[in-house]
């Protein structure tokens, strides 16, 4: 493929008197007669549509229409497609809001609650130019956003919706550092009262015996070379140091219970369970086999123990959303129901003692078998079997003396520190709902001025300075105020502040640059379904994620559309195919 490409530039502003060849959003305008696609009763989404009389004549080789429109339609979900229309005349405007839904745009990581704020995209007139900055790496990254402070107006609410919306995010992000201090704090607090006299006699336990191990294959190694098998003549104390130390993990509510059974291990140690959606069927060792057999037994036992862990509404349950264990509700389950849980430790040690023999038994095999999901090390030689003893017996001897020391200074200093925070943090918090409360007292049908709540952004700003707000509390109040400022500014500039219009013209010029629309000419990127093409063929669009328009696929580069020689030449817009530009 070969030919001069231009760039259609979207324009934000509009004072600006040039000839414009389209529009990038919006609505499409087609003849009348010409039906809005759709597939399987849902419509497309409409993405640009160019005015042909007003491109030059050499686009696409000169074989771009002398007249006419060209619209550019892509299914909003399911199974990627794009529709190219051409109508003689741009007639009946199309008004389809149903075929637009930020589920599937770059607005996708918003949570439903906002999708009230939010429309279709507007319409952004296009300009047809030679050149332009067609660098193409982060031209689909997301647009940076700038802190809210009070004495910028540039970031003061425009209307009653964003006013609140400020208030919301911020006392939301507030109250949730508000709980995430105090809950550091109470985790802190909770690994320091640990049951000391049990974990005492497990960690001195552990401690002598790795230490004896160390002794034993020092000794060992001065007068027999090392092999696995002589490694594993000492399997008892192997599978013991793997329990002891799941004992420890225990006692220490370093995870919740279901974690200490670990299924999804015992699974894929035979090649079983699911692994990143991949469900693994066929178990290496034969259900007839001794090792089948043992694995079956045990992984029976794990699975009957899981569910009844899954089943017991006591037992606490570990969030899904947090990578540490919540200390606080395991010490409090201990506390209320000491002899289950004891019992459920019995099972739990039960299954690891049977598992790490199975695995000891079956080492080279179970290894590989793990992969990237961890080994048990096997050691090379004595020097690595020695190293991974003695590493065992100082882990413990730390362990043990952080127990006889107690609460260090430092302890002490984190929790205050953090309790702190999370008190300052949910007082700030009242005070802006109960400024929340006073707005919603006023009259909403009032006109909306910004500058009648300089109090509440001075608290605002007051809690950034002091860090009680993080630089990102306010992506979303940024973006849903983008979205209806865009609606606002489309319609009549004026309706904006001078200080806000001037921001967020900087904001979607940085935005339009990043929405910038190739015509003909090479892909930037690679284009698989153009390097195969066994005839001629034109690129007519390459169309990159933007967040002018919110057209997203996944974080490809961008949408490739392309169509041979001839269907263009015949105008056979409906044989058009596309790709994605990496």
């Amino acid at each position: 493929m070969s030919g001069s490409c231009l760039f259609l530039q979207p324009l934000v502003s509009q004072s600006e008197d040039v000839a414009q060849c389209g529009h990038l959003g919006g609505n499409p305008h087609l003849a009348a007669g010409q039906a809005y696609p759709a597939r399987d009763g849902k419509p497309y989404r409409f993405l640009l549509q160019i005015d042909c009389a007003k491109m030059p004549a050499g686009t696409w080789n000169g074989l771009m229409p002398r007249s006419g429109w060209i619209s550019v339609f892509a299914t909003a979900a399911g199974q990627f497609d794009v529709r190219i229309i051409y109508s003689d005349a741009a007639e009946i405007e199309h008004h389809r809001q149903d075929a637009w839904d930020p589920k599937h745009t770059s607005l996708s990581y918003l949570d439903e609650r906002y999708h009230r704020f939010l429309e279709a995209p507007v319409a952004w007139p296009l300009i047809a130019v030679e050149a332009a900055d067609t660098s193409w790496s982060g031209r689909h990254s997301r647009t940076g956003e700038s802190s809210f402070r009070r004495f910028h107006e540039a970031g003061w609410p425009i209307d009653w919706d964003t006013h609140f919306l400020l208030i919301d995010e911020a006392i939301r992000s507030l109250e949730d550092r508000a709980q995430g201090f105090a809950d550091a704090a109470r985790q802190r607090a909770a690994k320091l009262s640990l049951p000391a006299p049990r974990l005492t006699e497990l960690l001195s336990e552990l401690r002598t015996l790795a230490s004896g191990l160390v002794g034993h294959w020092t000794e060992l190694s001065l007068r027999k070379p090392f092999s696995p098998a002589t490694w594993r003549s000492r399997k008892d104390d192997l599978v013991r140091l793997q329990v002891l130390q799941t004992e420890a993990g225990l006692e220490q509510n370093n995870n919740d219970l279901k974690g200490f059974v670990n299924l999804a291990r015992i699974e894929k140690a035979n090649n079983l369970g699911t692994v990143r959606s991949l469900r693994f069927r066929s178990p290496f060792f034969a259900p007839t086999d001794h090792a089948g057999r043992s694995h079956a037994q045990i992984l029976s036992k794990a699975e009957k123990l899981v569910a009844e862990l899954d089943n017991d509404p006591d037992v606490p349950k570990q969030d899904p959303r947090s990578l540490s264990p919540d200390r606080v509700a395991f010490a409090d389950y201990r506390s209320r129901y000491p002899a289950e849980w004891l019992r459920y430790k019995e099972k739990i040690l039960e299954i690891r003692a049977d598992f790490i023999g199975f695995w000891l038994d079956n080492q080279e095999t179970v290894n590989e078998l793990m992969g990237e999901w961890g080994r048990l090390p096997l050691p090379a030689n004595w020097v690595e079997a020695i190293d991974e003893a003695s590493q065992i017996a100082a882990w413990a001897e730390k362990e043990l003396a952080k127990i006889t020391a107690g609460a260090s200074a430092a302890d002490i200093a984190f929790i205050e520190e953090r309790n702190e925070i999370a008190r300052q943090s949910s007082e700030a918090a009242l005070k802006l709902r109960s400024a929340m409360s006073d707005a919603k007292l006023q009259d909403r049908g009032a006109t909306y001025s910004a500058s009648d709540h300089h109090h509440l952004f001075r608290q605002i700003d007051e809690c950034i300075g002091s860090a009680l707000l993080r630089d990102s509390w306010n992506v979303t109040y940024e973006t849903v105020r983008s979205e209806i400022a865009k609606r606002l500014y489309r319609h009549d500039p004026r309706q904006l502040s001078a200080p806000v219009r001037a921001h967020m013209e900087r904001r979607w010029e940085h935005e339009a640059h990043r929405a910038l629309i190739q015509v003909g000419g090479e892909p930037a990127g690679e284009c698989d379904t153009l390097t195969m093409a066994t005839e001629p063929m034109i690129m007519m669009f390459q169309i990159p994620s933007n967040d002018l328009t919110h057209f997203a696929h996944g974080d490809t580069g961008g949408l490739v559309i392309l169509i041979s020689e001839a269907d263009l030449r015949d105008r056979r817009f409906d044989r058009a195919t596309f790709d994605f530009g990496y």
